[in-house]
């Protein structure tokens, strides 16, 4: 036996999964194969442990436990795009209801509801079941105080912030917004900037020659089998959904997304 190193890893999702389903308009399927170059990604299992003291005829000395149901997570990281990963000074940000010029970098993270979905059956459960819910979100961008103009404050509108600006269609992520925090800041030795957080509001669309996600309106994440391989024959595999998404583009760093999966059902070990 010997150890092995992330240079034999690999973060995929097939065409077709192992119980035959098609994956190809999948989230994950585009997200992971498609869109992002994924770096590193790392499963978190784990599993239900419940005290179980009893009075003893003899005086216990220790606590006894029982067992419940086992789940998992995972965590993935990668860069954008995936045939030729670019930096964060190839993003921009339009919003027509905020002061936007000048702008160093945003970013969004998108949540995906997760509900319970582990019932009692004639043979029972082993692993945790999980079902995806709808999006929501939130995020930052910068602009600057300039001597002309004066800055918004709280103001809500449809926003776009653009990845890269691609061949044809620049890559984009469009989006109502309100506007949860507006900090202007003035300092002897730095520049005056304005710093914005937001939450968005409603659907968030995905567009561009190389679209983060399926191009059109963001839907309910897709159930889908994920492989992480290890090395060689080894590998972990199961069916999980997309519940986070970050990504970030700011000048001075590669444009780089982070995702959460949650697992459903058994994580196939090989």
């Amino acid at each position: 036996m010997a150890g092995t190193t992330g240079l034999t890893g690999l973060l995929s999702v097939a065409d077709t999964s192992t119980t035959a389903v098609d994956q190809t308009g999948f989230d994950l399927h585009h997200l992971i194969g498609t869109s992002t170059d994924p770096f590193s990604c790392t499963i978190n299992g784990g599993g239900e442990s419940f005290p179980s003291p009893a009075f003893e005829s003899t005086n216990p000395v220790a606590i006894d436990k029982i067992a419940g149901l086992s789940f998992w997570t995972a965590t993935f990281s990668g860069r954008y795009p995936r045939n030729a990963p670019v930096a964060g000074h190839e993003g921009f940000v339009t919003y027509a209801n905020g002061t936007v010029d000048g702008c160093t970098g945003w970013s969004m993270t998108l949540n995906a509801g997760t509900y319970p979905n582990t019932a009692q059956a004639s043979t029972p459960p082993v692993w945790m079941g999980y079902l995806p819910g709808e999006y929501s979100g939130s995020g930052s961008f910068d602009g600057n105080i300039d001597d002309t103009t004066a800055v918004t404050l709280v103001t809500s509108g449809a926003a776009t912030f653009r990845m890269n600006p691609a061949t044809t269609v620049a890559n984009t992520l469009a989006c109502g917004i309100l506007i949860t925090g507006a900090s202007p800041s003035v300092a002897r030795g730095a520049k005056n900037k304005m710093a914005y957080t937001f939450d968005i509001d409603g659907n968030v669309t995905s567009a561009g020659d190389e679209s983060l996600f399926n191009a059109g309106p963001l839907v309910t994440p897709d159930i889908t089998e994920i492989v992480l391989r290890a090395a060689g024959s080894r590998t972990f595999t199961g069916l999980a959904f997309l519940t986070s998404l970050t990504i970030s583009a700011n000048i001075g760093s590669p444009i780089e997304v982070s995702g959460t999966l949650q697992g459903t059902g058994a994580l196939t070990v090989a």
